[in-house]
């Protein structure tokens, strides 16, 4: 079976935030810091079989969390990650947007 390698993103524009699910680690693209949208990659840390890396964006005004192919594919392959993503990251991502 293929195993696929997470890519963390350019921490000089994204942030780590203070949430991680096993292995798996959340960044948020903090170049718009005033925007409404922000988009999260969620990456695994080392190679893992189906996807490694996933996109997605959270509305910090409502605390939503966008439905993109990547987190309906992760909601389809990989349920305990997006329940994770959906109650703990889109949280603290509307927390970070608030300080």
């Amino acid at each position: 079976m293929r195993r696929h390698r997470g890519r963390k993103p350019d921490l000089s524009v994204w942030r780590e935030i203070n949430a991680s699910h096993d292995k798996w680690l959340v960044f948020v693209d903090w170049r718009k810091p005033e925007a409404t949208w922000k988009t999260i990659k969620v990456v695994y840390d080392g190679r893992c079989s189906n996807k490694a890396n996933y996109w997605s964006g959270v509305n910090v005004k409502d605390g939503r969390l966008a439905m993109s192919s990547d987190a309906q594919n992760m909601k389809e392959h990989r349920p305990e990650l997006f329940e994770f993503v959906k109650l703990d990251v889109v949280g603290e991502v509307c927390r970070m947007s608030d300080a």
